[in-house]
């Protein structure tokens, strides 16, 4: 980008402070380069890229450079995108303006999607308000008369301080378009003229949703469902079938699948985690049997499939302090109520 294309650098210390979870969850607006639809950024003291957006459409036009166009969205959309190493200045040029710096959009970036990593789902009748009856009343009949439904819930899900959301999931038949086409009809039928008052409700189909907040949709009960209560797999779980049981526990640990198929044990592939793995959780909470063994592969530890299935290796990277959380509370779990160990079978 141009230095003219640049914000002034005296915009590179926002003195106000805003929530980088309330700022994730919220909506912007920012400018779009007419011709390439590059997002308008400066340079940080620093060098690094920082995005700017406006919360003001007033402001936003006042700090528009000429060859640019006003776009608005979800910030979740935007910063999920984002090139690593990005910051972020919220309202540049105004007296409200505010900066999230490379290290923090980095920690939210995991959680930039529409129902988030670590997100509180706190309300199965959701929302709690005297509209809330008619529109679960509404998203079943609609579901009931609707070929291209197989099941649906609503659920009502917070993100650390940022407000609560709303989230009508689908799990559509042949038609997934006309299956979100007729819960958008039965949302506009149920809010009528005042949807504020319900709060931000969103609509995705299962499969849309990343691996971590399907399970927790079903934790969940539907509000609708012709197959029963669903029950799925990732394709995670699926590729490390054996060991399916260590990975939904170390998931519960903040722990992710980073890639499965960049590592090798014995000759045969092996799903490697972002983070290392917690052995003594895992000498914890499970018998390995069958010939799965917990081993040390050089500075890292695996737990170990001889049958043709991906052994788990564990990452390299240190867990963020959302990950540390998951763990603690892991482990604050366990040391109050400690289990039999769980045998890891072959299926």
């Amino acid at each position: 980008m141009s230095d003219e294309d640049r914000p002034e650098t005296g915009y590179a210390a926002g003195p106000a402070f805003v929530s980088p979870w309330q700022f994730l969850r919220g909506s912007v607006v920012f400018p779009v380069h007419r011709e390439d639809g590059r997002l308008l950024a400066g340079s940080g003291p620093d060098g690094s890229v920082m995005w700017v957006c406006f919360t003001d459409l007033d402001a936003a036009r006042a700090g528009m450079p000429e060859g640019y166009e006003l776009k608005q969205g979800h910030v979740f959309e935007v910063l999920g995108n984002l090139p690593p190493g990005s910051g972020v200045w919220v309202d540049p040029g105004t007296p409200r303006w505010s900066t999230l710096l490379p290290d923090t959009v980095d920690e939210l970036r995991p959680h930039a999607t529409l129902v988030p990593w670590l997100a509180s789902l706190v309300w199965e009748d959701f929302p709690r308000i005297e509209q809330g009856k008619g529109l679960r009343k509404e998203l079943n009949r609609a579901a009931k008369s609707s070929s291209n439904i197989q099941a649906l819930w609503l659920l009502g899900f917070q993100l650390q301080d940022a407000k609560p959301e709303g989230v009508v999931v689908v799990v559509p038949g042949a038609d997934a378009g006309a299956a979100i086409n007729d819960v958008m009809a039965a949302l506009d039928r149920a809010l009528g003229a005042t949807p504020d008052t319900l709060g931000a409700i969103s609509v995705t189909t299962f499969a849309s949703l990343p691996g971590e907040a399907q399970q927790l949709v079903q934790r969940r009960l539907p509000v609708y469902s012709r197959i029963g209560v669903p029950k799925f797999e990732g394709p995670a779980r699926n590729a490390v079938r054996h060991l399916s049981a260590v990975l939904v526990a170390e998931e519960a640990r903040g722990n992710t699948v980073a890639s499965l198929e960049t590592a090798l044990i014995d000759g045969q592939p092996a799903a490697v985690l972002k983070y290392p793995l917690d052995v003594d959780a895992i000498d914890l909470e499970f018998l390995l049997t069958d010939g799965h063994e917990l081993r040390q592969q050089g500075d890292r530890w695996a737990v170990v499939c001889p049958h043709g299935d991906p052994s788990l290796l564990g990452g390299t990277e240190s867990p963020g302090k959302w990950a540390q959380r998951a763990q603690r509370g892991w482990w604050k779990r366990w040391n109050k109520k400690p289990r039999e160990k769980v045998p890891t079978f072959l299926q």
